[in-house]
């Protein structure tokens, strides 16, 4: 064989292995459709992708569990087409669904945002709701809690609805395993992970998620825009400001002081709200489980101290801790509480809601860190501490 001949065979050879070599996360259905594939673009979240195709939609959840770096991906196709071919690895979903079970009060709020609330049959801890139409159906049995009062989900309640998604919020590997029940009984578990990105518009845009299944991610788009357009609008209200306010966030709970990480969407709140939070520089996005000791030595000068989880007033803010009355932003009256909207368990409408109105949050931190940029404004989600 001549040798020119001999090396074309080794080229081809080599590619032949290069190509099944590939990233064995790859299916067979991405490496022979990916011409009519195109990537949906996302503009702050970074834990899930959107890929279309020309009949169906591919939603991948790129970071669903704590403790494993595995992802879960879902085919979603309408119910007038047949089912897509290859990802062998993939839960399948026939779109608009009708009815859905959702395992965190946020996930409320996102299908209020599209006028998708009455698809809702099945809520957890209702008692924590805020005052809202949702108490009325839940009396009716138009909505049925699926929780005990512990928070322990009825597997049981959640079959006997006969939902087509359920969507939770946070779960180890294990425990998701536990709940397999559930999609053998072709009950599909979505993973809505908002709560684990490091901006406020990034927690938002999961809003187009949620209207995948229901075939209005056009829709999602349109009010995400308008939404991250009035945020930005607010947050270039504070770029002049030079004299930022230094801000202290939350209270401990028993012995312990979780006040948010430096990279988490808090800080970023805090900095777009032209605020200096006391943690900016730590590079963790979840919480500091801190000592009463070390916040005291650092926060006892903040000029502000917001979101106080259950408190009221300022005597009862005293009654957990008389050392409070060290703190400038008590000294001050500097106190500022998310529970505006409250039910008598704690649920707020801040804790709800506020995660697909983040403009609205923002417009809150800047009337109190900045009290003159919007003087006539009121207050949505947060009230001074009395």
């Amino acid at each position: 064989m001549p040798n020119y001949l001999k090396y074309l065979c080794f080229l081809v050879f080599l590619l032949l292995n290069l190509n099944a070599c590939q990233d064995k996360n790859t299916t067979q259905s991405e490496q022979t459709l990916p011409q009519d594939a195109s990537p949906s673009p996302l503009q702050y979240a970074q834990n899930f992708k959107i890929t279309e195709f020309d009949d169906f939609k591919v939603l991948t959840l790129l970071k669903p569990f704590t403790d494993s770096p595995d992802s879960l991906r879902y085919v979603l196709y309408p119910k007038n087409q047949a089912k897509p071919k290859g990802f062998e690895d993939a839960t399948f979903i026939q779109t608009p669904i009708e009815k859905i079970v959702v395992l965190s009060h946020s996930h409320i709020a996102f299908l209020q945002k599209l006028g998708l609330e009455n698809h809702i049959v099945g809520i957890n801890e209702s008692a924590y709701l805020p005052e809202i139409p949702f108490k009325n159906k839940l009396k009716t049995g138009q909505i049925k809690d699926v929780s005990n009062a512990q928070g322990v989900l009825n597997l049981e309640e959640i079959l006997a609805l006969e939902p087509d998604l359920l969507v939770f919020s946070s779960a180890t590997k294990e425990s998701f395993l536990k709940n397999q029940i559930l999609t053998e009984a072709n009950i599909p578990m979505v993973f809505n992970g908002e709560w684990l990105e490091t901006s406020p518009l990034g927690r938002a845009e999961w809003l187009l998620m949620m209207g995948l299944f229901f075939e209005k991610d056009t829709q999602a788009k349109e009010i995400f825009k308008e939404m991250s357009q009035s945020y930005e609008i607010i947050r270039q209200k504070t770029d002049s400001i030079r004299s930022k306010p230094t801000v202290l966030w939350e209270v401990p709970y028993k012995d312990t002081w979780y006040v948010p990480g430096g990279k988490s969407y808090i800080a970023q709140l805090i900095k777009d709200a032209g605020g200096e939070y006391l943690w900016k520089n730590d590079q963790n996005i979840a919480s500091l489980a801190l000592d009463f000791e070390t916040v005291y030595a650092k926060a006892q000068q903040a000029d502000y101290w917001i979101s106080m989880g259950l408190i009221k007033t300022k005597n009862a803010l005293l009654g957990q801790d008389a050392r409070f009355t060290d703190f400038k932003a008590y000294q001050q009256g500097r106190l500022y509480n998310h529970n505006r909207t409250h039910s008598e368990q704690g649920g707020s409408l801040y804790l709800m809601e506020g995660v697909v109105n983040p403009h609205w949050v923002l417009g809150d931190l800047v009337k109190i860190l900045h009290p003159k940029i919007f003087p006539t404004q009121q207050f949505k989600y947060y009230q001074k501490i009395e």
